[in-house]
Order: C-alpha cells, then sequence, then structure tokens
C-alpha cells in the first residue's frame, strides 16, 4: 500500500489536458494523481526497468516506484521523464506555480505509438497553439531611432525628402521567454516544436549561465503589453524630446510621429499617484488602443532576465470586473463602464473618469476613434523553456 499521499488530485484530463494539483484535497488519492500524470508523460520508447535507485528516496518517489512496478501500462516511460515528472510535484505551490504546471503538462501529450506517423504528427500539430500567446514586456531606454521615410510611409514630404523622423523601434526591445514544452517529449515532437517555433519567429538563446537554451521571441507590437513602472513613467514620455535636445541634433528640424503600440501598461500606483497619467499619455506621442492598469502588483514584479536581452516572462490575466470605453455622446467623450458585474474597482473607475475630463481633445487631435482602460493581474510564467546542453 502507498504512504499517506502528499499531494492528491484536483482536476484531470487525459487528452491534450493540464492538471489541476492542489494540497489537501480529498477528491482522489495521490496515487491515481500519480498514474494519471505518468501516463500524460509516457514516452513509450522501449521497456523500462523499475529500479528503486531510477527515483529520489522520497514519498513521491516511492509512490512512483510502486506504480511502476504494479502497472504494465506505463512501460516505455525514461529515467528522465521520471526524474522530470518529480521534481514538478515535489516542488509545486499552487497558488504560485498554476501557470507553469498547466503549460508543463498540456504539451505533454498521451500517444499510442501504434498510431501512423502521419497521425502522431498530425496530434503534435493539435498540441502546439495557433501562435505564442501575448506576453508583459518591460519598457527599455534607447528605442527611438532616426531615419528618413520612404516615398510610400505616412508623413512622407516630397518637397523636403531628406527630412529626418525619429520614431520608436520595437525590434530594440528585449525578447521575452516562450514555453514549448513539447521540444521535450521526444525526438518527433521536438522535430514538429522546431517547425513551430521557425514560424513564429521564436529562436533558441543560451541562458545567463551558458548551462541551458532558452526559447525567445521578439516583441510582437499587435499582441504584446508594454508595462511602463511607475519609477520609468517620466522617462517613457520624454525619452523622445531628450534626445532630440542632444548636441548631435542641435540646429536640426526633426519630426516625431505617433507610436502605436496598441497596449501598454502601468501599476495601479500610477494611477493613484498621477492622475493625469491620461492626458500625458496623449499629449507625447504614444497612442494605445488600450491601457492596461495592473492591479495589486505582485512584488517580484520586476525585470528580471533568463538570457543575454531576454526577459523572463510575464502575462496578464483579466480581472473581475469589466474595462472602461471611452466613447462619445452629444459631442462630449466620456469613459463608459462595459457590461459586467462590479467588481471592486470602483474607486479606480470614478478616478479615472473624474481624470478623463477634457481628455476628448488630445484623442480627437490624433484621431484615435478608440480607446479603453483595463484592470488587469500580473502572472509570472514559467516553463520547462530550457534544457541543460
Amino acid at each position: 500500500m502507498p504512504k499517506q499521499p502528499k499531494f492528491q488530485l484536483h482536476e484531470a484530463r487525459t487528452y491534450r489536458s493540464f492538471l489541476l494539483i492542489r494540497p489537501d484535497d480529498p477528491d482522489l488519492p495521490a496515487l491515481t494523481m500519480l498514474r494519471e500524470v505518468l501516463k500524460v508523460l509516457q514516452a513509450g520508447r522501449g521497456n523500462f526497468s523499475p529500479r528503486r535507485e531510477s527515483f529520489p528516496d522520497t514519498q513521491v518517489g516511492d509512490l512512483i516506484f510502486e506504480i511502476i512496478a504494479e502497472c504494465n501500462t506505463l512501460m516505455g516511460l525514461t529515467d528522465a521523464a521520471v526524474q522530470c515528472i518529480t521534481q514538478q510535484i515535489e516542488n509545486w505551490d499552487y497558488d504560485k506555480d498554476m501557470i507553469r504546471w498547466e503549460q508543463f503538462v498540456e504539451g505533454m501529450v498521451l500517444i499510442d505509438y501504434s498510431l501512423p506517423a502521419e497521425l502522431r504528427i498530425q496530434i503534435w500539430h493539435g498540441a502546439l497553439p495557433e501562435k505564442d500567446s501575448p506576453a508583459l514586456i518591460f519598457f527599455k531606454k534607447g528605442c527611438w531611432r532616426r531615419r528618413r521615410l520612404s516615398e510610400t510611409e505616412q508623413g512622407y514630404d516630397p518637397t523636403d525628402p531628406s527630412h529626418p523622423h525619429f520614431y520608436f523601434d520595437p525590434e530594440l526591445l528585449d525578447h521575452v521567454e516562450v514555453n514549448v514544452p513539447l521540444f521535450f517529449v521526444n525526438r518527433e515532437a521536438r522535430r514538429i516544436a522546431l517547425a513551430w517555433c521557425h514560424e513564429q519567429g521564436i529562436s533558441l538563446r543560451s541562458s545567463r549561465n551558458q548551462q541551458s537554451l532558452i526559447f525567445s521571441r521578439p516583441f510582437n507590437s499587435k499582441h504584446d503589453v508594454l508595462y511602463v513602472p511607475l519609477d520609468q513613467w517620466d522617462g517613457f514620455l520624454c525619452e523622445p524630446y531628450d534626445q532630440m535636445f542632444t548636441p548631435e541634433w542641435t540646429g536640426q528640424s526633426v519630426s516625431t510621429y505617433a507610436l502605436e503600440l496598441g497596449f501598454i501598461a502601468v501599476p495601479e500606483a500610477q494611477v493613484y499617484s498621477n492622475p493625469a497619467v491620461l492626458h500625458e499619455m496623449f499629449e507625447w506621442p504614444y497612442r494605445p488602443a488600450v491601457l492596461y492598469v495592473v492591479l495589486d502588483s505582485p512584488p517580484d514584479l520586476r525585470l528580471e532576465y533568463a538570457g543575454q536581452n531576454v526577459q523572463r516572462r510575464w502575462e496578464v490575466r483579466t480581472c473581475q470586473g469589466g474595462s472602461l470605453f471611452y466613447t462619445w455622446k452629444d459631442g462630449h467623450g466620456s469613459f463608459e463602464e462595459g457590461a459586467s458585474e462590479r467588481s471592486g474597482h470602483e474607486v479606480l473607475y470614478e478616478l479615472i473618469k473624474e481624470v478623463s475630463k477634457g481628455l476628448g481633445e488630445g484623442i480627437t487631435l490624433h484621431n484615435v476613434r478608440s480607446f479603453e482602460v483595463r484592470p488587469v493581474c500580473a502572472v509570472r510564467y514559467e516553463g520547462s523553456t530550457s534544457s541543460i546542453l
């Protein structure tokens, strides 16, 4: 009989699923939980010799050994897979690591190797998302550049074709970590994962300690969110104009065009400490379609690097409650709440509504068709993105 379980199964779905493991949940015994996890991780490569020394000398290791020894359906599991899943379980922290665990298990597809290769490949493709999910990427200085516009670009002046323009280049931002769990399943899945990475513009880089590989991709202005910390807001707004007053720009006429990032995020404290944040944003060269307000910012929400110029991954999650939409009515603009339940953010909503008075002038001046303020939560996203070289 197995020992008293340390972890218990909260929910399990066997195909392209994720497991939510919660401590002290009496729904199912830990033996059942471990059996389901190991099934998902089964690689199906030859016979596995059940040796107790192959497993860590822990309670979880005992349970895995008992399952392997008595369950013929789990033959084919490798030592590496056993070590990997054991570490995942023993280091599990429901509140902190839920997102990491979901993504880790979601990519480990239970697959029957008696199936034709064409069908297996189709299953591997089905385990991959259509595209990488949006990420929260920290702002950094040094992304404004000077260049001349081509004849087809907006703002080009045929009477002064050499006139310099100052613009924000998102390609100069750091890359962000990408989770590709399918890469670590087996060789067949790895080939599919690498092809998907190539299509997505995802590359492999070395970690900071040069001992592992990291998947990363550049900032995507169409769906990623640029996060500006509280202490960098002024620098974020003023950088393009500060650059134009440097000695190399003295005496030159330079045009600065609006930066259409799409999504900018600020901490909730920014709105409370600087109610003019909305006006400032539209007075300066930034025109986001959505301003995310990060509620209850985690204490570890800070810029960290997984590798050279590769930021550790953060994402945003929608909080309870809806967005505020800037709308026009009777020639006047104001924020209106979307159709949703009240969420406890009424103080924030009312402050935004109050400080938005007069915002319409900046919006109409720059031909902004729509604008939204959306409360969100920031979530640290950690996954099996690297492997030891």
